[in-house]
């Protein structure tokens, strides 16, 4: 039998991400948070990630092999924290030399999301 989880309101929305083959525990971010970080530096399993949150609120997750980002306009562009643009694609973030994949990853409410994965690490 599921047990309830309160550290999130059991409808708040989370973003949910499963680790590769490698190991790890899924991770799940409140999306609150990430709307208000729009640009948020994580780790899963042994990957480091970032995940970008437009104005609308949609999320995506990109492979960042350890590339920092500083700023993002909101849309299309973000700057690593070398001064390298990069522009944002739904395959990939890519800048003039590298191309980072996009990884996947589930919108779900919390309750549902800990139900399946009750050892989820949370982000809020």
């Amino acid at each position: 039998m599921p047990r309830r989880d309160a550290r999130l309101a059991n409808k708040a929305e989370v973003l949910g991400l499963l680790p590769a083959a490698d190991g790890g525990e899924p991770l799940a971010i409140d999306t609150a948070f990430l709307r208000a970080h729009p640009v948020h530096h994580e780790h899963l399993g042994g990957s480091a990630i970032v995940i970008v949150t437009d104005a609308s609120g949609a999320n995506r997750v990109y492979a960042s092999t350890g590339v920092r980002f500083d700023r993002y306009d909101g849309d299309r562009t973000l700057t690593g924290a070398d001064g390298r643009t990069w522009q944002l694609h739904e395959d990939a973030l890519r800048s003039d030399e590298r191309a980072l994949p996009r990884m996947p990853a589930h919108r779900a409410f919390w309750f549902g999301w800990h139900a399946a994965f009750p050892h989820t690490r949370l982000v809020k």
